[in-house]
C-alpha cells in the first residue's frame, strides 16, 4: 500500500512523527544553554556586590547606602538562582510551574522596595523635590506592598494546589 503513497509525502509524514522528538531535543539544549547564561550572570552579579562592598568599606565605610546597595545585588544574584532553579525543574519535570516565577517576582518587588525607600530617605534634595519624590514613592511603595500581597496569596494558592494535586 505504501508504494502507491508519493515519496515526498512519505518524507513528510516521516518529518511529521519525527518533529515532537527534535523539537524535545532543541528544548532541552535551549534550556540548558538559558541555564548557563544564567549561572554566568549570577556570578557576576555575585563578583560586582563583592567588589561594591569591598570598594564601599575601603572608601566610605559602611553606611546605609552601602548595604542597600549590595542587598540589591544579592537580591539579584538570588532572583537568578530562583530562575535557574526553575529552567532545572522544567528541564527534569518537562512542566511550567508558576511558583517560582511568583517567588522571583516577590524578590523582584523586596528588592524594589529596598531602593525606593532608600530614595525616600535621600536628603539632598530641595525641599519642593523633597515633597514631590516622596508622594511618588509613598505611592510607589502602596503599589509594591499590594503586590507583594498578591504574589504571597499567589505563592499561598500555588502550594496549596500542588499539595491537593494527587501525586502521580
Amino acid at each position: 500500500m505504501n508504494d502507491h503513497v508519493p515519496a515526498a509525502e512519505r518524507h513528510a509524514e516521516d518529518l511529521a512523527q519525527r518533529a515532537p522528538a527534535i523539537v524535545i531535543v532543541a528544548e532541552r539544549w535551549l534550556s540548558i544553554a538559558i541555564a548557563g547564561f544564567l549561572v554566568v550572570a549570577a556570578l557576576l552579579a555575585l563578583g560586582v556586590a563583592g567588589v561594591r562592598l569591598v570598594q564601599g568599606l575601603i572608601h566610605q565605610g559602611l553606611d546605609a547606602f552601602l548595604i542597600v546597595t549590595v542587598v540589591d545585588h544579592l537580591l539579584l544574584v538570588l532572583m537568578l538562582v530562583e530562575i535557574l532553579h526553575t529552567v532545572r525543574q522544567s528541564i527534569e519535570a518537562r512542566e511550567l510551574q508558576a511558583e517560582p516565577f511568583l517567588v522571583v517576582g516577590l524578590i523582584a518587588t523586596v528588592r524594589r522596595i529596598l531602593l525606593v525607600t532608600l530614595e525616600t530617605s535621600n536628603v539632598g534634595m530641595t525641599t519642593q523635590g523633597v515633597v514631590e519624590n516622596f508622594s511618588h514613592n509613598m505611592i510607589e511603595l502602596g503599589v509594591l506592598a499590594g503586590l507583594t500581597a498578591v504574589l504571597v496569596a499567589s505563592i499561598a494558592v500555588a502550594r496549596r494546589s500542588r499539595m491537593m494535586r494527587p501525586q502521580a
